[in-house]
């Protein structure tokens, strides 16, 4: 019923909007991470925090565990 009634239309503004900017909300997370990642009671606590289900998901936070060369 959604589709019949246009529900869906703005959905797939949103993510067509979402897709088609797709770099200015790259640059929004990195400069989110940076913030975090030179704070570093922040970079602690996000070890804890990160979850697949926040925007700062496990794919896209750097691994503090790994040494870096």
């Amino acid at each position: 019923m959604p589709e019949i009634n246009g529900y869906l239309a703005g959905l797939r503004r949103s993510r067509e909007f979402v897709a088609t900017n797709r770099e200015y909300f790259d640059r929004a997370r990195d400069a989110v991470m940076a913030k975090i990642t030179e704070n570093a009671a922040a970079a602690e606590a996000l070890k804890v925090t990160k979850s697949t289900m926040l925007a700062a998901s496990s794919s896209n936070v750097p691994d503090f565990d790994k040494r870096r060369d």
